[in-house]
């Protein structure tokens, strides 16, 4: 076997080596700048993961409580029945109903509504807050993450509240200071063009503290008020892509949690109303076509006005 002098090998090595160069150098110059990087045997790019939002319009109506003759014909118009006996009858024992209006809002009460929100003035946090507004209907659109816990806050904070609360146990009280009564929200799209709404009574109270949250092996600081949550009073609806939930408060006013909710305490005497629907009927990602699929994402740090 002949053997190749010791020079030879050193110029053939040499020449490898800058071959290799201009082929890695000319694989990279395939994908145009600003491209993603390509991953895999087989080129292709990684999958990037989509948010899709559901867009819920939410009404606060006010109504004072010597005009109760507009909320009893509002009341007419809803089909209660499409509530779950066992939750209307836990929502009544705590001063609250619910229902589903299909269609619109009765014309007197939406022609007292504040002007309709551009769009690009739609709410895009996680939480909606009508404690000040001046107009008797006020409308807000949010953008919710499906399953994403979002706030909805109708009435201001509060220096002293009491509450009664009716669960399997009976009936017992609290009494809470610098209380923030809302509602906490999640909803889902369903596979026939509905929504699923998530609603549970959330009351913050207190001062505003700093506590230590343990989360993915590391410790993170959180600041807010305590807050309890009335489990015994979650429940769910499913509300057509034409219709809208409404809640309120149920029969005369007192220290139920219907009150603490709807009822503000104070000189001003008047019932609120909460109704939302959704503005396009929601679509369960399995179900979804793959181009239908893209959407802007939300931003995740959502706030709480009061």
């Amino acid at each position: 076997m002949q053997h190749l002098p010791r020079s030879a090998c050193l110029v053939l090595l040499a020449a490898l080596a800058v071959s290799g160069c201009r082929l890695a150098s000319s694989t990279a110059e395939i994908d145009a700048p600003g491209e993603r990087p390509r991953v895999g045997p087989f080129g292709g790019t990684p999958a990037r993961p989509l948010a899709r939002t559901l867009p819920v319009e939410v009404f606060f109506v006010r109504c004072p409580d010597d005009a109760p003759a507009r909320l009893d014909d509002l009341w007419s118009r809803v089909d209660e029945q499409m509530i779950d006996d066992d939750v209307r009858r836990r929502l009544a024992a705590n001063g609250l109903r619910a229902g589903v209006l299909m269609g619109e809002l009765p014309p007197a009460i939406l022609a007292e509504a504040e002007p309709p929100i551009a769009a690009g003035e739609e709410t895009t946090t996680d939480a909606t807050n009508a404690a000040d507004a001046s107009p008797p209907v006020v409308r807000r659109v949010l953008r919710l993450l499906p399953g994403r816990e979002s706030e909805v806050v109708s009435l201001k904070s509060v220096a002293e509240l009491v509450v009664m609360e009716h669960d399997d146990d009976g009936l017992h009280g609290a009494s809470y200071t610098d209380a923030l009564p809302h509602f906490s929200l999640r909803a889902r799209p369903a596979p026939d063009g509905r929504i699923r709404v998530d609603l549970v009574p959330v009351i913050r109270h207190g001062p505003v503290e700093r506590t230590w949250i343990g989360e993915d092996g590391a410790f993170k600081v959180e600041t807010g008020q305590r807050k309890v949550v009335m489990e015994s009073l979650r429940w769910q609806a499913t509300v057509p892509a034409e219709g809208m939930l409404l809640v309120g408060p149920a029969g005369e006013g007192g220290a139920t949690v219907g009150d603490a909710l709807f009822r503000p305490q104070g000189i001003r005497r008047e019932t609120r109303l909460l109704a939302m629907r959704p503005l396009a009927p929601g679509v369960d990602p399995m179900f979804a076509p793959a181009e239908t699929t893209a959407t802007t994402a939300l931003p995740a740090d959502g706030t709480s006005g009061r």
